[in-house]
């Protein structure tokens, strides 16, 4: 015996991740993505300024950041040897060697 009835049609099955949504983002939902990555981008560039204010030369040290093969380093030196290395550096003009001579007059070594 047939009968006559129309399957029901099953509820949509909630989106839990696993996959993109298909709508559109609301206008709250942009001002929130706004909002975190203006956050984010806040407070990298905080941490950048303070990370650069407290790492300048001092106390007779001369402190060098520069680009290397497995990103950045920093050559230091102190004392009598920040005098030799000042002075070998006053006469060289390569890029290097200026880092140096600026963090030299930074630390109070090099005039």
């Amino acid at each position: 015996m047939l009968t006559d009835r129309t399957p029901e049609k099953e509820p949509p099955t909630a989106n839990r991740g696993k996959t993109p949504p298909t709508h559109p983002l609301t206008i709250r939902e942009r001002r929130v993505m706004l909002i975190v990555v203006a956050v984010a981008a806040l407070v990298i560039a905080l941490g950048a300024t303070i990370w650069t204010s407290t790492s300048r030369s001092s106390d007779g040290c001369v402190n060098v950041p520069l680009a290397s093969t497995m990103g950045g380093a920093v050559e230091r030196a102190c004392g009598a040897a920040a005098q030799d290395w000042c002075r070998a550096a006053s006469i060289q003009h390569d890029a290097h060697a200026q880092a140096v001579q600026a963090q030299c007059r930074i630390a109070g070594v090099l005039r």
